[in-house]
Formats: structure tokens, sequence, C-alpha cells
């Protein structure tokens, strides 16, 4: 591949058929609004005390993920995000470390499994 053929633009998706999906999605007579969100992927585990969120899991790279830590005992309302800066992420890391081993074990596991930790 060519230089300029790998700095193309990506063609843009085709525009949604938006009264054919509201006919799909809606019964007949209905005036209601449709509304479509389109979210990213993600993974999350909660825990007593945190919640522990990777977004673009399936997306992008570890490296290039986004990542939310929560402390519900000091933050019940998750405003406060502890990774969101280069110290809390290191201040966080042993955390971190446990939680994503704790999401690798759960994505494993089947039935009763699934509720012991490892």
């Amino acid at each position: 591949m060519s230089w300029p053929e790998s700095c193309s633009p990506s063609p843009a998706p085709p525009t949604p058929d938006w009264p054919a999906i509201r006919r799909a999605v809606s019964p007949p007579g209905d005036t209601k609004e449709v509304y479509l969100i389109d979210v990213p992927p993600w993974s999350s585990l909660r825990t007593e005390r945190y919640v522990y969120t990777r977004w673009y899991d399936l997306e992008r790279s570890a490296a290039k993920r986004e990542y939310e830590l929560y402390d519900l005992a000091t933050d019940p309302y998750e405003l406060h995000n502890l990774l969101a800066t280069a110290k809390g992420r290191e201040r966080h890391a042993g955390l971190v470390t446990r939680l994503n081993k704790r999401m690798a074990e759960l994505s494993s596991c089947q039935g009763a499994t699934c509720r012991t930790s490892g």
C-alpha cells in the first residue's frame, strides 16, 4: 500500500434509514419519538467499596482505553475519577491490578464459581 492510500479518509458510513427503523421498533400509530444511543463498549466491576470501569474494552488496546475508578465510601455519587490524573493512576495501580485480575476471572467463570474471589 502506498502512502497516499494509507492516509486517505475512510468512506462515511451510510446514513441510517430512520423512518424504517422507527417503523420496525414502534407499534402502528405510535407517535412517540424513538431515540437510539450509541454507547462505547465497556466492562465494569463493582465491589463493596469501588466501581472500576474500562471503556472501549473491545475497540482499543489496553494502553488506549479509558479508565474510571470511584471510591463509593468517599464519593457515593461517582463524581471524582481516581484515575483521572497520573498521580491518581500511580497511587491506585495496585488496586487496579487486583480489579483487572478479578475481571479476568469473572470473564471465564460459570455459575457458582463466579461468586468466589480468587
